[in-house]
């Protein structure tokens, strides 16, 4: 928990010292590396002490996820004061995965933290369900030749969709690497290979493919104090050594910027999000199809399509989508280790299975409010309650897990 007390310090000091920092003092780090908490802060040898620099610095260490605690003060006019309380390294952390098609599964992750005293971390976890999850995580933040982040996940996942078409074993690598380019901008390169086991339940047979997906993530945060970004990715999958689907490809966007409302960043902002998913084969894998009615496109509907009203069944399956999201979030909460937010949004969408023709009959639409809690680092849980015109109503708990 950040002591924010000593926040008052900073401004005392603010305002009568100015002598430069001719000692950076750390209390704690029993196994992180000083090297390491002295890359992560702002200040250094010959600065002043600027009261919401400190602030961000104690900030910045808490969000590593190695501390327990951050104090940060000043006891003499040149001495920068930094006492941590370490974490646990070897822990064992809850999870959830979490999809409206194919459902939910409860498991945990063994992490191994802080590995050299670097934040290197490594997870083994398992999870079980309507659907199983067994991977293997590794996380270097700081690459010593590029200053730049390395992530990467192998995993084993076996599901099935929510009308029951097909079960799928699935193998994956996937890699990203982070290009941080300030404090405020980032770009993330993604990896993805997957080889997929298929079987269709419908017409009883089985067959193999592999899959293989590159994206780019540019990231733009408004203030480097909010866990909120403009986003714009870009993504490409294509399908190999699929007798049934060749020269299946998939390009999508997604974007999302952020407005700030009465200038004030942190607690009133609108969201506007739009995503596009285009595949350029009418005939695509069944698993690839898009169900447009669920909690990630347009909230309100049930996420098979058969259990929706008879007019709008037809609507919500598709080789190809275009949504847009307009959403008013507005800060309730805001504690050390926890925000509660307002939510009011409207989803707009339209599908088609030809990607050169979209019609307007298509279209579904839906909306709604809710409450996002959020943990900082550990989740992000968004209760919302979606209503389409046909009268009906749906509640989405959309849950996004920290990694690491």
């Amino acid at each position: 928990m950040l002591n924010y007390k000593y926040i008052l310090i900073y401004y005392i000091f603010g305002l009568l010292i100015s002598s430069p920092i001719t000692n950076i003092l750390i209390i704690g780090n029993k196994i992180t590396q000083e090297q390491f908490i002295l890359d992560t802060i702002q200040h250094s040898i010959g600065d002043t002490i600027n009261p919401e620099l400190a602030n961000q610095d104690m900030l910045d260490l808490y969000e590593t996820g190695l501390f327990e605690d951050v104090t940060i003060y000043a006891p003499e006019d040149t001495t920068y004061s930094i006492i941590l309380s370490e974490k646990k390294y070897n822990t064992f952390k809850p999870s959830i995965d979490k999809d409206d098609i194919i459902g939910m599964a409860f498991g945990g992750g063994l992490i191994f933290d802080n590995i050299n005293g670097e934040n290197k971390k490594f997870e083994l976890s398992a999870l079980f369900g309507d659907h199983s999850l067994y991977s293997l995580k590794y996380l270097n933040p700081r690459l010593k030749q590029t200053k730049d982040s390395l992530q990467i996940n192998i995993y084993n996942k076996q599901f099935e969709n929510i009308e029951k078409e097909y079960l799928i074993n699935r193998v994956a690598l996937e890699s990203s690497i982070n290009f941080i380019i300030n404090k405020q901008q980032t770009i993330n390169l993604k990896f993805d290979n997957q080889y997929n086991q298929v079987y269709i339940q419908q017409n009883d047979y089985e067959y193999n493919n592999y899959s293989l997906g590159i994206k780019c993530l540019f990231q733009q945060y408004q203030n480097p104090n909010q866990n909120y970004s403009n986003t714009v990715a870009l993504y490409y999958k294509g399908t190999i050594f699929d007798k049934y689907y060749p020269n299946n490809n998939e390009f999508g966007l997604i974007n999302k910027y952020y407005i700030p409302i009465l200038k004030n960043k942190i607690k009133y902002r609108l969201l506007i999000k739009n995503q596009i998913k285009i595949n350029f084969n009418n005939i695509i894998p069944r698993y690839n199809k898009t169900y447009i009615g669920t909690e990630n496109y347009v909230r309100g509907y049930k996420a098979n399509p058969m259990d929706n009203h008879i007019e709008v069944q037809n609507k919500l399956k598709w080789n190809n989508i275009i949504t847009s999201t307009i959403q008013l979030e507005t800060l309730l909460v805001k504690k050390s280790n926890m925000n509660i937010e307002f939510l009011l949004f409207i989803d707009l969408g339209l599908g088609s299975n030809d990607y050169k023709k979209f019609l307007t009959k298509n279209k579904v639409k839906s909306f709604g409010t809710g409450l996002r809690l959020h943990y900082i680092k550990l989740v992000n849980v968004d209760l919302c309650l979606g209503v389409n015109p046909y009268g009906e109503k749906e509640f989405h708990a959309i849950v996004h897990t920290k990694k690491f």
